[in-house]
């Protein structure tokens, strides 16, 4: 894993790969809110007091994590087309509004992304 993220040619982080922690939550983890309750338990121990440390967890096969990131900003079009938010997850912001029925504060420019984890059933946020 630290190789890895030594050798990951995007990441502005990678020169920490020697602090690379790994979080084994492969046998823990069943339900769509165990791996929910496990990504927050992350960005608690990751961000510690505001002190950033370099994790990364790791579930079973059957778990799958929505999101590109587990802190994203949501994006959405105003009446007059203007994009209010992170433009980069336009999409995914749309596909949770027709897919699950989410929508963000009207005109919210910061408003956090729902966690969209799948446990081996249904998606959930």
């Amino acid at each position: 894993m630290r190789v890895a993220w030594r050798n990951a040619p995007k990441c502005s982080n990678r020169k920490h790969w020697r602090e690379l922690r790994l979080v084994d939550r492969r046998y823990d983890c069943r339900t769509n809110r165990d791996v929910f309750d496990a990504c927050l338990d992350h960005v608690a121990a990751a961000t510690r007091g505001g002190v950033t440390d370099c994790f990364v967890t790791v579930f079973s096969d059957g778990v799958r994590i929505w999101n590109d990131q587990l802190l994203g900003f949501a994006c959405s079009r105003g009446a007059d087309g203007r994009l209010a938010g992170d433009p980069k997850s336009l999409a995914f912001s749309e596909m949770l509004r027709d897919r699950f029925g989410w929508k963000p504060r009207d005109g919210a420019r910061f408003e956090y992304l729902p966690l969209v984890v799948e446990a081996g059933g249904a998606p959930e946020l």
